[in-house]
């Protein structure tokens, strides 16, 4: 039998997450290398009774350092108990291995739009 269940945030082989926001609905995991760019993988998950949108802003920096980059991405009408995978493209070009950086996250959520 095929499994057509929405698979939940931990099921998408991501890892720990590394920061969270908006009480764990938005999930930021270790940034890695991908063909030469700097990818942060996120869930949103919402745990709304109502479709929600989002607008996650993912940041990060060498630990330590002060000046950083930050991207933005949204997740329009996302359906309640379902988990939204994406992933974000960080437009520096950190010298540092990606296991010595830091992701910052933080979310906004409003009402979608039917």
């Amino acid at each position: 039998m095929r499994d057509t269940r929405v698979p939940r945030a931990d099921e998408y082989g991501n890892g720990t997450p590394v920061a969270t926001a908006l009480d764990g609905e938005v999930l930021a995991y270790a940034p890695r290398r991908d063909d030469g760019r700097l990818v942060v993988p996120v869930t949103i998950t919402d745990k709304s009774d109502a479709r929600t949108s989002y607008e996650v802003r993912v940041t990060v920096r060498e630990k330590g350092a002060t000046d950083s980059a930050t991207v933005t991405t949204t997740a329009r009408n996302v359906w309640p108990g379902t988990t939204w995978p994406t992933e974000v493209v960080i437009p520096h070009s950190y010298a540092a291995p990606a296991q010595k950086l830091e992701v910052m996250l933080s979310a906004t959520r409003t009402a979608a739009a039917h």
